[in-house]
């Protein structure tokens, strides 16, 4: 799997069937209620929430007082755990917990487990029509 993974061969066949299924949708071949039959066309439109500026900076406040009031002892001992587990191949989801419940962040959560395992770049895949 992995050396099909490395070829571009499960990329390539999940585009594939993504792009027949798109093309089922389009033709009404592949029927959606809402989306391509019965559409309600009174149906107002769905309002997508905007992050302004002000927002981004409150949020950035939060997690700045969360990092001061946090015991940084604990936090850091609980991210060790985290690359301690990862090392022997263990289940990651306790000490994983363990280290939100001592406020570690999700930004630092994932930079233990990119230290550990990397991170996945997926080649570009060329999709032939069908």
């Amino acid at each position: 799997m992995l050396e099909a993974v490395e070829q571009g061969y499960v990329q390539r066949e999940v585009a594939r069937a993504a792009w027949r299924y798109q093309k089922d949708v389009e033709s009404g071949r592949q029927v959606i209620v809402g989306v391509n039959k019965y559409v309600d066309e009174g149906e107002p439109p769905l309002e997508l929430l905007k992050i302004t500026q002000e927002m981004e900076d409150e949020q950035k406040a939060r997690i700045a007082r969360l990092k001061e009031r946090r015991d940084e002892g604990k936090m850091t001992e609980a991210l060790e755990k985290i690359r301690e587990a990862a090392e022997r191949g263990e289940n990651l989801f306790e000490t994983t917990m363990d280290a939100v419940e001592a406020y570690a962040t999700l930004e630092e959560v994932w930079d233990v487990y990119r230290a550990h395992y990397g991170t996945f770049k997926e080649s570009s895949v060329l999709v032939e029509s069908v």
